[in-house]
C-alpha cells in the first residue's frame, strides 16, 4: 500500500491506528486543527466535508525541493475509476 499523505475528516481512526492510538500523535501526523476537525466529525458535530494533508506530506515537499511527495496528488484527485461520489455529494 502506498504512503497515505491525505486524511479524510471521518478517517481519524485510520490516522489513530497509523500513529499508535496516541492523541499526541494524531495532533503530530494532521496539525492541530485538521486533529480538532476529524475529532469534531467523529463525535457528530456538523462540519463541512473535507480533509487534511499530514505533516508528513509538508515535511517531504520541503525535503523534495518543493516537489509533491509520490502518490500524493493521486490521492488528492482520486485514483482512476475510483469513485469519490460520497464527497462530491456532501459538498454540494
Amino acid at each position: 500500500m502506498a504512503k497515505k499523505w491525505i486524511y479524510l475528516f471521518d478517517e481519524l481512526d485510520q490516522a489513530y491506528a497509523y500513529v499508535g492510538g496516541d492523541w499526541e500523535n494524531v495532533r503530530g501526523l494532521l496539525g492541530g486543527k485538521g486533529a480538532n476537525l476529524a475529532e469534531m466529525t467523529r463525535i457528530g458535530l456538523p462540519v463541512p466535508p473535507g480533509f487534511t494533508v499530514t505533516t508528513e506530506a509538508c515535511n517531504a515537499y520541503l525535503a523534495a525541493g518543493l516537489n509533491l511527495p509520490e502518490g500524493l496528488w493521486q490521492q488528492e484527485v482520486g485514483s482512476p475509476g475510483e469513485s469519490r461520489e460520497k464527497e462530491r455529494q456532501e459538498i454540494r
